[in-house]
């Protein structure tokens, strides 16, 4: 039993495989996760219903499926050291592309939103500048979600200029995590100054900053960096990690219901770190079993996190569109009823938003033109090899190479 490497001796393909890169399934099923958690959390928003039972269960929805921005700001540190690693890239190349790829969709977007809440929303009667618009978009008032990508810019730069050796990430981990559970923890407690640099930092806008996000990055980069001794541990604690959600949520839960935080109040407190760290647990070790198990589920997986991006941005839209739809009179399902009779509508709202959403951005990945509003072309990125063999390039030699299991029975048969 034999392998063949095109063209190149042994020892540069196995370089090859070694360098850093490649999909990773468990990066692939958080990714999923957290879009499916977001969708989920903007969902409840329509669920108003006067029912104390039904009430209850949204809010605990709400308040435990915070965690989707966090899990996109640790996977977008975890994804670039897996690629990069230690070596060096040119950072003004890189800091271009990535700019790229985060503005033109973010303007895109922008523009779209604020143009239905200036046509189609009573949004319009505030409207009498630019500068309004300018105002409802950085106070989140229209498009909310989209300061995920300024956000995502701002840690591009970041990993452009910072070392990524595994010395220069934990001492990354050691500024960055206490430094974000400082401000988390003195903004919960209404402890940051009014004016001044921390001052600055709170209000309305928060959200727009690296800052209050630095701990999660940090975890994603030592995750990367660590990755195979992380694995391990998971491996060896894989119920424990399962598990993990279930163990913090009540804590977190308490947290987030005495405090009355809501909204971007709720994402940027201490216990919600806690929470998305449960979470990554769980998804990273039970990542280790996707990759293992059938294929056809980790390419399923594989799409939903490719469409991820164009899914968080355009949701909002199709959300908006069916949840109209839901409140007709005419409609058989109710969002205002008790559990039982809501619940039908949730989940239809829901579902019936990611299936729509991915639709609409798999048609925008194939479109010319497309990328400006999905983020993307359909098939970028690495891609798992389908076991059908290659042509070989002119001029190249086949190298066979045995296998381990023949060069052990040659052995033996000596």
């Amino acid at each position: 039993m034999s392998t063949t490497v095109i063209g190149r001796p042994a020892a540069a393909a196995q370089a090859a495989a070694a360098r850093p890169g490649g999909r990773l399934a468990a990066a692939d099923l958080l990714r999923a996760v957290a879009m499916v958690s977001v969708i989920a959390v903007h969902a409840v928003a329509w669920m108003s219903t006067p029912d104390a039972p039904a009430a209850a269960f949204y809010g605990t929805v709400d308040r435990l499926l915070r965690f989707g921005v966090p899990v996109f700001v640790f996977l977008t540190a975890y994804v670039l050291v897996h690629r990069y690693g230690d070596r060096g890239i040119d950072r003004r190349r890189f800091t271009r592309g990535r700019a790229r790829r985060v503005i033109v969709p973010f303007v895109s977007w922008a523009v779209i939103y604020l143009a239905c809440a200036a046509v189609l929303t009573p949004l319009r009667d505030q409207i009498h500048s630019v500068a309004d618009l300018g105002g409802m978009l950085w106070s989140g008032t229209v498009a909310g979600h989209l300061y995920f990508l300024p956000v995502a810019l701002q840690f591009y730069v970041l990993f452009a200029l910072l070392p990524r050796s595994r010395r220069a990430v934990a001492v990354l981990c050691v500024v960055a995590i206490p430094l974000q559970l400082a401000l988390t923890g003195l903004r919960a407690t209404g402890r940051l100054p009014e004016g001044g640099i921390l001052g600055d930092l709170d209000g309305q806008h928060a959200q727009w900053l690296f800052v209050w996000w630095v701990g999660y990055y940090a975890i994603g980069a030592a995750a990367a960096a660590w990755r195979e001794p992380l694995e391990e541990a998971l491996r060896r604690h894989r119920v424990l990690a399962l598990t993990a959600p279930l163990l913090a949520a009540p804590p977190v839960l308490l947290d987030l219901v005495h405090s009355g935080a809501q909204g971007y109040d709720e994402i940027l407190r201490p216990s919600i770190m806690l929470l998305t760290v449960a979470v990554l647990a769980a998804g990273l070790a039970a990542g280790q079993g996707l990759a293992r198990g059938r294929r056809r589920r980790a390419q399923l997986v594989e799409m939903l996190a490719q469409r991820s991006l164009g899914v968080y941005l355009l949701h909002p839209l199709l959300l908006t569109a069916i949840g109209h739809s839901l409140q007709l009179d005419g409609s058989p399902l109710r969002m205002d009823g008790d559990l039982a009779h809501s619940m039908t509508a949730y989940l239809l709202l829901v579902g019936g938003t990611l299936a729509a959403s991915l639709a609409a951005v798999g048609v925008l990945c194939r479109v010319p033109g497309g990328w400006l509003l999905a983020g993307r072309t359909e098939g970028r990125g690495p891609r798992r090899e389908t076991g059908r063999a290659r042509p070989l390039p002119r001029g190249a030699v086949p190298v066979h190479i045995t296998s381990e299991s023949a060069v052990t029975a040659l052995l033996r048969a000596r």
